[in-house]
């Protein structure tokens, strides 16, 4: 109840203080510029001013959105260029590279062929290492006073022999290795 008291007061104060016209804030433009012309007749060179600088600014927001339309297209061409031009660079730094592909292709093959002559030299080197073991410990078993003179003498020899060749087979290994790592270096370098 004593709220509706309050809105009656508040609506009646409103209506007596301001006449019964809106607010302004409910006013239309026209409403708005016609009431402050009657008031204030030379009001209007201001509003004039207004009106031609409104003018002068909705030319220049439409200068501004050509040359920004212009330019956008212009980004977008230079885009689709550079995508172009980033192809072609491409397609030649390709087939510069691929004229790398003999030396690498001619690299590995070595590579590989010796790795295969490795391993086979490994192999040899490993049943000759094998052998010489079991000449040693025949040789050690066949110490005893009971065995002849003549096959130790064999065995140490033969022994020798297989140690000599062990040796070489070491040294060719080595070398081997050697230029296995010297070509994958060559390798990594023309990658």
């Amino acid at each position: 109840m004593m709220r509706y008291f309050i809105l009656m007061f508040v609506a009646v104060f409103c209506l007596t203080s301001q006449g019964c016209s809106f607010p302004i804030e409910f006013s239309s433009r026209q409403e708005t510029e016609k009431e402050v012309l009657e008031k204030d007749p030379a009001f209007s060179t201001v509003l004039a001013e207004q009106a031609h600088i409104a003018e002068e600014i909705n030319k220049i927001k439409a200068q501004y959105a050509g040359k920004s339309k212009r330019i956008k297209g212009e980004i977008a061409g230079l885009k689709n260029n550079l995508a172009i031009s980033r192809n072609k660079m491409q397609v030649k730094l390709r087939s510069l590279d691929a004229q790398l592909d003999p030396y690498r292709k001619e690299l590995r093959i070595r590579v590989e062929r010796l790795s295969t002559e490795l391993k086979l030299k490994e192999s040899s080197l490993s049943a000759i290492k094998k052998m010489i073991n079991r000449l040693a410990n025949l040789a050690e078993q066949e110490k005893a006073p009971e065995t002849s003179a003549t096959k130790p003498s064999e065995w140490h020899r033969e022994k020798g022999s297989l140690e000599r060749e062990a040796s070489l087979l070491e040294g060719e290994a080595s070398s081997l290795r050697g230029a296995i790592r010297l070509l994958r270096l060559k390798l990594k370098l023309l990658k």
